[in-house]
């Protein structure tokens, strides 16, 4: 694979041949492993757990995005009546038994109060 009276030089098991690259012999994987594993195995910061959301389409979701909505509400009473009739519609979806509805409504005006609309 190398000619003679090439100038080389060997490197963590690569040998340059000129400018031209080219493996001398493989590194074998457990010695990747034992190198990089520490580094790998090193602790990650957990987040502090957080509360479980409900996503199912149940009226208790429909109350949840009600209230949700209400606080951000209260945060950005400058809210746009595009977001309050959203609101208003997605709630009596809910009540009427609507929940997929409703609580695309809900949500669309949760996300336009959040958003400063």
């Amino acid at each position: 694979m190398l000619r003679r009276g090439t100038p080389t030089q060997q490197y963590c098991g690569v040998i340059f041949v000129g400018h031209v690259m080219t493996l001398w012999r493989p590194v074998p994987l457990l010695t990747m492993l034992l190198v990089a594993g520490p580094v790998m195995a090193q602790p990650v910061p957990f987040a502090p757990p957080m509360a479980p959301r409900m996503t199912s389409e149940t009226p208790e979701y429909c109350a949840h995005l009600g209230g949700e909505y209400a606080r951000a509400l209260r945060n950005h009473p400058q809210a746009s009546a595009e977001s309050r009739m959203l609101a208003e519609e997605g709630s009596k979806m809910c009540a009427r038994g609507h929940l997929r509805a409703g609580i695309m409504r809900l949500r669309r005006a949760l996300k336009m109060v959040r958003s400063g609309g």
